[in-house]
């Protein structure tokens, strides 16, 4: 009897230790995965690394396994990262993967979500426009950014007709329903409140105006074209940089000879300097090309309207003088001011260079008392 039970209990470790053993080898042979479902926000890094995967920390296990897509999946895995080809992350979507061991398969899933509202940029809180201001639209004021494509709408009962100040709600919304709301003020001025209340520009520069006030800035230019053909004694002196030897020879000349005939007028020393508007409307050009934009022509019309404003906001340093149909960025510096890369850094400038109604432009640079005053106009087609 005492050998049988010898007999049994010898079995018994014999039997524990081979299924040890078994275990043993079995659990060597395979690895676990942290879990079946992985999920990140769409914009956040996902990476093509099998250690990020497994619960295993063997580095045997880990230099063994290789992770792969299943169904060959067109992604990109350069610098051990899972992004949509020519993207900067993954997009969108659920995603089957694998990680090979030991001629074993272990699936799980990728899944990407956006849960993530649209942010505004540089939002306003309050837009000021003109009483009776024609082709008005609003989403003009507002731009808003996400991963995903989106959509801006604006709610609001304002009356253009009517002077006064109307709520509006501005939402942002993408295609996954992420929505962002805010409140804004729309504020209806009169003409009459021009005066001393300036109205607010569209992201592209865009300034909204009556006919009234369209009427009234042709006639105004009109007058200063009419008043600067009937002015034979002119108070400040125009250089163009590409006839310089001429004026350098006859400069003396004309100083005497405007001061014998009317003292009371001051020569200044003023010139448009062509070279550097030349060249900033190539930056433009080249940059609108760089963007999928047209290159634009210079037109007399739009060269006119730039040399006029140019001089203008020498003493008026506002876009109060623009043209009906022209879009414009400005500036005053000292000589030497990079006025492209200037207006390439600023948002709402940045976007009227880049603007695709634009159909003509003109750069002019007005050189006045050793500072430059620019003014780049863009014929827009809206």
């Amino acid at each position: 009897m005492k050998k049988r039970n010898i007999l049994i209990i010898s079995s018994l470790i014999v039997v524990l230790v081979s299924i040890g053993i078994y275990l043993f080898i079995q659990h060597t042979n395979k690895i676990t995965l942290k879990e079946s479902n992985f999920i990140f926000e769409l914009g956040d890094k996902v990476p093509f690394e099998v250690e990020y995967y497994l619960k295993d920390k063997d580095k045997e296990k880990i230099s063994n396994s290789k992770i792969r897509f299943e169904n060959d999946a067109m992604l990109d895995t350069s610098n051990n990262e899972i992004k949509t080809i020519d993207s900067k992350f993954l997009d969108v979507g659920k995603y089957k993967m694998y990680i090979e061991y030991n001629d074993t398969k272990y699936y799980f899933n990728i899944k990407v979500k956006d849960t993530t509202a649209p942010n505004f940029i540089d939002f306003m809180d309050e837009i000021i426009i003109e009483q009776n201001a024609v082709n008005v639209d609003l989403l003009k004021y507002y731009e808003a950014s996400d991963l995903s494509s989106l959509t801006i709408s604006i709610e609001s009962d304002y009356d253009i007709e009517k002077t006064g100040e109307y709520k509006a709600i501005i939402k942002a919304k993408d295609v996954y329903d992420n929505i962002v709301t805010k409140d804004a003020t729309i504020k209806v001025i009169s003409y009459d409140d021009l005066k001393n209340t300036e109205v607010t520009k569209c992201l592209d520069g865009t300034i909204f105006k009556s006919e009234k006030r369209i009427e009234s800035e042709k006639k105004k230019i009109e007058t200063n074209q009419s008043s600067s053909n009937n002015n034979t004694t002119p108070k400040i002196e125009i250089v163009d940089n590409s006839n310089n030897s001429n004026n350098s020879n006859n400069e003396s000349n004309n100083n005497s000879s405007s001061s014998s005939s009317n003292n009371a007028s001051t020569i200044v020393n003023a010139t448009y300097r062509t070279d550097i508007s030349n060249e900033i409307v190539n930056k433009i050009n080249e940059y609108r090309k760089n963007n999928g934009q047209t290159v634009l022509p210079i037109t007399s019309e739009a060269q006119a309207e730039a040399d006029r404003r140019a001089k203008e906001i020498v003493t008026n340093p506002t876009h109060e003088g623009s043209s009906y149909g022209f879009g414009e960025n400005i500036g005053g510096g000292g000589i030497g001011t990079d006025f492209f890369t200037l207006w390439k850094e600023s948002f709402s400038h940045n976007n009227a260079m880049l603007r695709e109604q634009n159909t003509a432009i003109a750069v002019s640079i007005y050189q006045y008392n050793n500072q430059w005053y620019a003014v780049a106009v863009f014929r827009m087609n809206y």
